[in-house]
């Protein structure tokens, strides 16, 4: 895998206009990357903790085919390799489905951020962090950046946002580099979650995970991406070399890709 560190920038903050409802490898200190000052305070879990459209909005992964009520849906295409295609998906992948000829039509559910914490205090427990796709200028408290780029395919290319909806900070085209929040270990058990959060009433979602990573899993699976053959520059970045690793626990490969998903609820 092309290792590449990139100091995150804060992007712009984004527009109100959204499509609505429709459809460890730890350091020497054993603490790499924890940030001791910045818990999020005690969440109300069944509740939303703050308005769509705040910095720290993340993107989930939903069962169905739209977004409850006050959500917004996003919607993408990754136009995957042509030439002996080998793009598929295994388990639950919850509402992604695969394209007609070769690739993947992405879809998640863009919510509050604020309700998300890490499921550990342990710095080494890896097998316990978990991702959501960053749809906000940063990523939520206790939670790191970091970026997959898809190299997709080369030639005719369609991989593109859809339907008017909004995926930033994540982009789309002939090199796809979609944006993720990575939650690793908290500083302490109050930094902590037991469950992952009932965001809202009848909502079925997922978090890209390893199925030992959350707790009262419903069911897993993974989407397998054949990247393009030719010239392939896929690339997993982010702050330090310690995140890429644990990242790459989760959305793994070097010139493919594969990123695992759970349901939680």
């Amino acid at each position: 895998m092309k290792i590449i560190l990139d100091v995150y920038r804060p992007l712009a903050v984004l527009g109100a206009s959204l499509l609505v409802g429709c459809g460890g490898v730890p350091d020497e200190s054993g603490q790499e990357g924890v940030d001791t000052g910045a818990e999020a305070a005690e969440e109300n879990v069944g509740q939303v903790q703050q308005s769509l459209g705040n910095p720290g909005d993340v993107g989930v992964i939903p069962n169905g085919t739209s977004c409850p009520a006050g959500t917004s849906l996003g919607l993408a295409y990754m136009d995957t390799e042509d030439d002996n295609g080998q793009t598929s998906s295994s388990g639950w992948k919850g509402s992604w489905t695969l394209g007609s000829s070769t690739g993947v039509h992405m879809r998640v559910c863009r919510v509050p951020g604020a309700s998300f914490k890490p499921l550990t205090t342990d710095p080494n427990a890896v097998s316990k962090f978990y991702a959501v796709l960053q749809m906000g200028e940063s990523c939520p408290a206790q939670s790191v950046p970091f970026t997959r780029t898809f190299d997709n395919e080369d030639d005719g290319n369609t991989s593109a946002v859809e339907g008017g909806s909004d995926m930033a900070p994540s982009t789309f085209g002939s090199s796809s580099s979609v944006r993720f929040c990575l939650f690793r270990n908290a500083s302490s058990a109050a930094g902590t979650m037991s469950d992952f959060p009932f965001i809202f009433a009848g909502m079925e979602y997922g978090i890209f995970a390893k199925s030992s990573a959350p707790p009262f899993v419903i069911s897993t699976g993974s989407v397998f991406t054949d990247d393009e053959d030719d010239a392939n520059n896929n690339s997993l970045t982010a702050g330090s070399a310690n995140i890429v690793a644990q990242a790459g626990t989760i959305i793994t490969g070097s010139t493919n890709t594969r990123m695992f998903m759970t349901r939680v609820w």
